[in-house]
């Protein structure tokens, strides 16, 4: 299917190099927008704009690089350092532990690590962004973009290069980061963990009003959103989306402002 190897074109690929840099005895992540690969961005664009996604890439270098360092200072950057190095580059100081894919591809993710994973989105949640006039969302915080450190049991949320349309409000725009994390479970957590681990999150995430929001968009979709729908939960097929979009729907039901729960 034509949408569906655009999708996966567009989501292997990537339009920022990665690699480690030591500088002044830290040891950092030099990001890099690589030359000619602006088309890229536009291309992805199109497609996240058929795709209904809610977010965008950068087209300009220079947003991009605001918008990532400003994140990752407003996360982060109490204890950890972040810096604009130009040509086309950014430093940000490597952030302790793995990320939630690897370790639910090793077989390591468990529910203490789930739950670190609702502390630290609802953490970000609640912070107010400056640049956006109010509570800050992520755009993209799918499971590699959490970072588990085993020694301190924290979360923390990396890589900070889409952003959410304008048109969106605080609610809208954090419902979606919370589904497009809990999509991403669904397609690499095994069926019994998955209803095992997800009412911790939603336990802990506990946002009611960011639940009635996220319960009315619990639709498997068609079309162009389908395709990205696919790339969120690993491929999975129409029948098995529905069961567990089914199962979300019914363990959210405790924790919405309509079952009386005001927390």
């Amino acid at each position: 299917m034509l949408s569906q190897l655009f999708a996966h074109v567009l989501d292997s690929v990537r339009v920022n190099r990665c690699r480690e840099y030591v500088c002044e005895e830290k040891i950092y992540i030099l990001k890099k927008r690589l030359n000619n690969l602006d088309w890229l961005v536009v291309l992805g664009n199109v497609f996240l704009r058929w795709s209904k996604s809610r977010i965008r890439m950068f087209p300009s270098v220079s947003a991009w690089k605001k918008w990532e360092l400003y994140s990752y200072a407003l996360l982060h950057g109490e204890r950890y350092d972040s810096k604009d190095i130009g040509d086309r580059s950014i430093l940000i100081e490597k952030l302790p532990g793995r990320d939630l894919r690897s370790l639910a591809a090793a077989s390591k993710l468990n529910a203490e690590i789930v739950e670190s994973s609702a502390k630290e989105l609802l953490r970000a949640h609640d912070l107010f962004s400056e640049m956006l006039g109010e509570g800050w969302s992520h755009g993209d915080p799918h499971m590699a973009n959490f970072i588990y450190d085993d020694v301190t049991k924290k979360c923390y949320l990396i890589d900070f290069e889409t952003y959410h349309e304008k048109q969106y409000t605080q609610l809208q725009r954090q419902a979606d980061d919370v589904l497009v994390l809990l999509l991403d479970m669904m397609g690499r957590v095994p069926g019994k963990y998955f209803a095992e681990w997800t009412p911790i999150f939603l336990a802990t995430y506990n946002r009611p009003t960011v639940f009635d929001e996220l319960s009315g968009r619990l639709v498997c979709p068609r079309g162009w959103e389908r395709v990205l729908w696919m790339t969120r939960s690993k491929h999975l097929s129409d029948i098995e989306l529905n069961k567990k979009l089914t199962m979300l729907k019914e363990m959210l039901t405790p924790y919405t402002n309509e079952s009386g729960n005001k927390g």
